[in-house]
């Protein structure tokens, strides 16, 4: 099944779990602690596209991560980090296939005075 299938079409599955964490490739993501990846870039302005991680799902054997979308301001060459901010507060989620994200690094996002900001 693709991808788009595989996300507008939930009704074929039948072993869909969730778990309050999981690692792959050593990497462990863990919505509980403000757990941030890059899922896409938007080539329209050259910038990566940043998700709040909200739940993660086991299916069969896609992981399939539900996030909040934040938007990508800028990058600060200052801080050498991305300046994002959190969309309204009824902003509702989506998904992306992880092995369909951008990069695998997860992302803390450090709150200065000027803003919301993403780095390594």
């Amino acid at each position: 099944m693709d991808d788009a299938g595989l996300l507008l079409h939930p009704e074929v599955f039948t072993n869909v779990y969730t778990t309050k964490w999981i690692t792959l490739h050593g990497s462990s993501y863990i919505p509980s602690r403000g757990c941030v990846v890059a899922v896409d870039a938007d080539f329209s302005n050259k910038m990566p596209v940043f998700g709040q991680l909200e739940k993660i799902f086991s299916v069969g054997e896609e992981v399939i991560f539900e996030y909040t979308p934040l938007k990508t301001l800028e990058f600060s060459s200052r801080f050498m980090a991305y300046k994002v901010e959190k969309l309204s507060y009824f902003e509702p989620t989506t998904f992306c296939l992880y092995r369909r994200m951008l990069d695998y690094n997860i992302y803390s996002p450090v709150n200065v005075n000027t803003g919301l900001y993403i780095g390594e």
